[in-house]
């Protein structure tokens, strides 16, 4: 923030949530449009992990979330993820149907393929697979695999 008021910037990208609980609300200029810029998967949804077959935490599941993240998570699951290929995913609920967006980006920004998909909540993870799957079909196969060989290590 101190950047941001010393003028130290093109553009700042901040979580509004985090903006929010500091009590920064005033200071959000924008809300990005998951259309316009589509979120990392999983992205604002929070995990608890516990020991199997505890139920402590279980009160605490929120099913539409878990089927939106259960697709998130399998689309990049197929992709492979990794690398520095900026991919990303978004799904919403409405009623029983599930709808997946899912981006791949070449790094440079020369490439983007994005995708959308509508399935049954109940088969997220599926809906996940196969969005992966059409979006390496449509050209992401290439940028991940063009962006990995280019990758060196340190």
């Amino acid at each position: 923030m101190r950047k941001l008021d010393e003028g130290q910037f093109d553009v700042i990208v901040l979580a509004a949530a985090g903006l929010r609980r500091l009590g920064w609300d005033r200071r959000i200029a924008e809300y990005l449009d998951p259309a316009i810029m589509c979120p990392a998967v999983g992205q604002g949804a929070l995990a608890i992990e516990t020991r199997a077959g505890s139920s402590i935490c279980q009160s605490l599941d929120h099913l539409d979330t878990r089927r939106c993240i259960t697709a998130e998570r399998a689309l990049l699951a197929t992709l492979g993820g990794g690398c520095q290929v900026p991919i990303g995913a978004h799904a919403t609920l409405v009623g029983s149907t599930l709808h997946l967006v899912g981006v791949i980006v070449a790094p440079d920004g020369s490439q983007v393929i994005r995708l959308a998909a509508d399935g049954l909540a109940t088969e997220a993870g599926k809906l996940g697979a196969d969005l992966g799957e059409a979006l390496l079909a449509a050209g992401g196969k290439r940028i991940l695999e063009m962006q990995c060989t280019n990758t060196t290590s340190p």
